[in-house]
C-alpha cells in the first residue's frame, strides 16, 4: 500500500496573480477616471466578482484514496472526484495552462503549467491532473488501482 493515501496541495499563485491584478485594474480605474456612477459600479461589480473567483481558486489540492482521484480548488467548492475504477489508462502528461479548463472531451485541473497525470475513463474523457511531482501522482494512482484490481 506504498504511497496511500496521497495528498498534494499548492498555491494557485498564477491565478492569484491574475485575478488580483484585475481587482487592482477594475478599482482603480474605478478611482482615478471621471466616470458617471453607472460606470464607477461597473468597474467595482468586476472586481467583486473576481474577488469571489480568487477566495474560490485560492489553493489547488489533489487527493488519491483507495476508491479515487479528488481535485479540488479552494475550499472545495469547484473540485471533482474520479472513481479509480473507470480509469482505463494513465501516465505522466504536461499543463500548458493554470485553472479548470474543458475541451474536446478532455478535463484540465492545474494550478500552474507543467507536470500532470493523464488519465483515459471508460467513457473515452481524459481527465489532466496538474501536479508538481507527477511520477509520485501515478504512482499513487497505479498502488490504488493495483488494490481494486485495475
Amino acid at each position: 500500500m506504498s504511497g496511500l493515501p496521497y495528498r498534494e496541495e499548492q498555491p494557485a499563485v498564477l491565478l492569484r496573480i491574475a485575478l488580483g491584478s484585475t481587482i487592482l485594474l477594475c478599482l482603480g480605474l474605478a478611482i482615478a477616471l471621471p466616470l458617471a456612477a453607472a460606470a464607477r459600479g461597473a468597474f467595482v461589480a468586476v472586481a467583486v466578482l473576481e474577488a469571489g473567483l480568487l477566495a474560490l481558486l485560492w489553493s489547488y489540492r489533489v487527493e488519491v484514496s483507495r476508491e479515487a482521484l479528488h481535485v479540488r480548488f479552494g475550499p472545495g467548492l469547484l473540485g471533482r472526484s474520479y472513481p479509480l475504477a473507470r480509469v482505463r489508462e494513465a501516465a505522466v502528461a504536461r499543463t500548458l495552462s493554470a485553472g479548470l479548463r474543458v475541451r474536446m472531451k478532455t478535463v484540465t485541473w492545474s494550478a500552474k503549467p507543467g507536470g500532470a497525470v493523464e488519465l483515459l475513463l471508460d467513457d473515452g474523457w481524459r481527465v489532466r491532473i496538474g501536479s508538481e511531482k507527477p511520477e509520485r501522482l501515478l504512482a499513487a494512482i497505479e498502488a490504488a488501482r493495483a488494490l481494486i484490481g485495475r
